[in-house]
């Protein structure tokens, strides 16, 4: 029979800045520079995952921009034998698109 144990598992938290609008026309993957500053205080990896996927995706630290809308980030950490999963935190920008308009010459 499996012996069950219960752990004190120490708490943990995620710091995610904020994210920039981003311009749809012209922009391929960009790597989310908050992304660069995120951390979990327990010092685990953090996952990112769009909740918007029709708009955005999230490949690694890369996001690729697919359609004019909202873009929704849920960042997370499961936590690990010491430490208990980080509750989510959720970022989002707009994903807009490029005007050009028409110069008239006369």
């Amino acid at each position: 029979m499996a012996r069950v144990c219960c752990f004190n598992l120490a708490q943990q938290t995620i710091t995610f800045g904020p994210l920039a609008n981003q311009v749809l026309i012209g922009t391929g993957p960009f790597t989310v520079t908050a992304a660069l500053t995120t951390t979990a205080t327990s010092g685990l990896p953090v996952t990112f995952v769009s909740l918007t996927p029709d708009v955005c995706r999230v490949s690694g630290l890369n996001e690729v921009l697919l359609m004019v809308g909202q873009c929704i980030i849920r960042v997370e950490q499961a936590g690990n034998n010491q430490f208990a999963p980080a509750p989510a935190v959720y970022r989002s920008f707009s994903v807009l698109v490029r005007v050009f308009l028409p110069l008239i010459v006369r």
